[in-house]
């Protein structure tokens, strides 16, 4: 029996978009979590989801000291961990993540401390030539994730 994925977590960027409406796409109607996309600008692509699943912007075009291309996405990432990662939550079966913003370094430390220090963490990240490979805690082998964009709900 699949286990039920409880809450899920897309962070990306301007060149994750196809794979994220994708990813979106492939939730079950029910699916509740949030969408984090860092953009040039405050304008909204067209992105279908659930209901139940948030989607914000996060503009690299505001004044702030969060600059950097991936900071903001590195703040909702770390901040969405904290909140829905731990107790009962903290299994594999209760989240799915995908990460993209593939190559950028900030992203790239993040995602390797929080999978070395959280065991139960279900991420998945972006492949540079497309796809995506699923990661899940300390100790974790890392391959081509065989089950396509629907994955995340394994």
């Amino acid at each position: 029996m699949t286990p039920s994925i409880e809450r899920f977590l897309m962070i990306g960027d301007e060149a994750d978009l196809p794979l994220l409406r994708s990813l979106a796409r492939s939730f079950p109607a029910n699916a509740r979590g949030n969408i984090f996309l860092e953009l040039p600008d405050d304008r909204r692509p067209l992105l279908s989801a659930p209901p139940g699943i948030t989607t914000s912007v996060l503009p690299r075009s505001l004044p702030s000291v969060l600059h950097a291309p991936g900071a903001r996405a590195c703040v909702a990432l770390e901040s969405w961990v904290g909140e829905w990662v731990h107790g009962d939550h903290a299994s594999a079966e209760g989240h799915a993540i995908f990460v993209g913003l593939t190559g950028n370094p900030l992203i790239e430390r993040l995602c390797a401390a929080l999978v070395q220090h959280r065991p139960g963490l279900h991420l998945h990240r972006a492949c540079p030539g497309g796809g995506h490979v699923r990661r899940r805690g300390a100790g974790a082998r890392n391959g081509p994730d065989a089950g396509g964009p629907g994955a995340l709900g394994h």
